[in-house]
């Protein structure tokens, strides 16, 4: 059985999440760093990320919209989800960026977003049983 996208999206938020968990991997004004240099491209190579560069990298891409997958997308709209619910922010670099946005903030809202991507997973699987059967979800 082939892995949902939104499945696939929950990993990638839970590995860009792990990634950034420490401190020293997290930036604001650069979609990634290597040695201290600005880089939009190769991120894999990237040791420090924003939230969107977290995702890029975890996903596999080279650079964000250069090659775009399904769950890359979808890790994108949870976490943008979470971040613009309040209409603080209009984007997730917006959020990642501003002055008042701290590490603590995006871990979280990267916690948030991994529970958005699980209710998506969630409701596929209640989805794919016959009535009935419902009570076996995770």
């Amino acid at each position: 059985m082939t892995a949902s996208i939104a499945f696939k999206a929950a990993k990638i938020l839970r590995g860009a999440r792990d990634f950034i968990a420490d401190p020293s991997h997290w930036v604001k004004l650069s979609f990634g760093m290597k040695d201290g240099a600005g880089m939009n491209n190769a991120l894999q190579d990237a040791d420090r990320v924003c939230s969107l560069g977290a995702i890029g990298k975890v996903a596999g891409l080279n650079g964000w919209g250069y090659d775009m997958t399904a769950e890359a997308f979808l890790a994108e709209r949870c976490l943008l989800d979470v971040v613009t619910k309040d209409d603080d922010f209009s984007s997730v670099p917006e959020f990642n960026d501003a002055d008042e946005t701290t590490h603590k903030d995006v871990v979280a809202a990267f916690d948030l977003a991994i529970e958005e991507a699980c209710k998506l997973v969630r409701k596929e699987v209640e989805e794919s049983f016959p009535d009935g059967q419902k009570d076996h979800t995770p």
